[in-house]
């Protein structure tokens, strides 16, 4: 989540709230209040996005070491792939 912060504002020592720039605000996110409090931090968010999940059992495992085209394109066809097995089997 630090990676997301592009400004901050911080009560330094002296009392004064200080406005941290998105250049800055990489120095400032690990110092656990030695620099200041923080009073408020700006986010960058992304866009809503819809998720899907697809199970497929059984599959064999020539998939993963066969044909390595076929591979390619069902691992590039979406942002997150993942491989689960059972290897009691």
């Amino acid at each position: 989540m630090a990676a997301a912060a592009v400004g901050m504002e911080i009560v330094n020592p002296a009392g004064q709230i200080e406005s941290i720039s998105s250049d800055r605000v990489k120095q400032y996110l690990h110092t656990f209040g030695s620099t200041g409090a923080v009073v408020g931090i700006t986010m960058q968010v992304e866009p809503e996005y819809a998720v899907k999940k697809c199970i497929y059992q059984n599959m064999p495992w020539s998939f993963l070491n066969g044909d390595e085209q076929l591979f390619n394109e069902v691992i590039n066809a979406g942002d997150f792939m993942s491989f689960f097995t059972d290897w009691k089997q």
